[in-house]
């Protein structure tokens, strides 16, 4: 109904194709992959796009949240580093933009099941 009585307002902010909305996450994409701390203001200017549209177009086409993709990429360079043998938790979880290491440590249990000290030694053990 809406879309009858002002379609400028329901269009305007949006790409315009399904096409235009994959380029747009794709971007999105390539930018955590880069840097998956940056927030979601920051993001959307990378992108340019508003981080209400963004964040509901990357749903839209992805069918997981912007979160769920910034987590997993954080929880996949974790895994990265304790596989090659990284130590300093603490430090690692700065890094990756967690609150501190009980906050990378939970994520990580919560996902796999393991510490991170028992990760570390199953993924560099031969």
């Amino acid at each position: 109904m809406f879309v009858r009585l002002a379609p400028a307002r329901v269009d305007s902010g949006r790409p315009r194709s399904a096409a235009a909305r994959r380029r747009l996450i794709d971007d999105a994409r390539a930018a955590l992959a880069v840097d998956p701390t940056i927030g979601l203001e920051a993001l959307g200017r990378a992108v340019g796009a508003s981080p209400h549209h963004l964040s509901r177009a990357f749903s839209t086409v992805t069918g997981v949240t912007l979160s769920t993709h910034r987590e997993r990429l954080r929880l996949a360079r974790a895994l990265d580093r304790l596989g090659e043998g990284e130590r300093d938790l603490a430090g690692l979880a700065r890094e990756l933009g967690y609150a501190d290491q009980s906050h990378m440590t939970h994520a990580l249990h919560r996902t796999t099941g393991l510490p991170p000290g028992r990760l570390r030694t199953l993924l560099t053990s031969p």
